[in-house]
């Protein structure tokens, strides 16, 4: 099955969980001068490398096989061939490709990438045989 590339807007905004994530991402991002009206990184307990690596390790844990296969975060001259790369990525499976220069640190960037495309609405959510992906 060919991977889907639209990014149709969900039927409906009143989904509870969908509200969730966009408080969260768009709203109270917590990537410093993105949002103002949630808690930076420092204020949730994240300072420093140690802790920036724990909370990308429990990221991955919980992603799903396909997106931890699929991280990748990239320098600028290796997006072009990072994007090559998951042309081949099959739906359901998942991919997340970003900048990692883009703010200060890895995971600021790839959160700011993802407030960014719910800022842009380059985003979906589809289900596949009962998977939410």
């Amino acid at each position: 099955m060919k991977y889907k590339t639209s990014f149709v807007n969900p039927d409906k905004l009143t989904n509870k969980n969908l509200q969730t994530i966009i408080q969260f991402y768009l709203f109270e991002c917590p990537v410093e001068g993105k949002s103002y009206r949630g808690k930076s990184f420092k204020e949730y307990g994240y300072n420093g490398s140690a802790s920036f690596s724990k909370l990308k390790t429990a990221l991955l844990d919980s992603a799903t096989l396909s997106l931890r296969k699929n991280y990748k975060p990239s320098k600028k001259e290796e997006l072009k061939q990072n994007y090559a790369s998951i042309e081949t990525v099959c739906y359901p499976d998942e991919y997340c490709v970003f900048l990692k220069s883009y703010e200060k640190s890895v995971i600021r960037s790839m959160f700011a990438a993802i407030r960014n495309a719910f800022a842009h609405g380059s985003y979906n959510v589809e289900k596949y045989k009962k998977t939410r992906i």
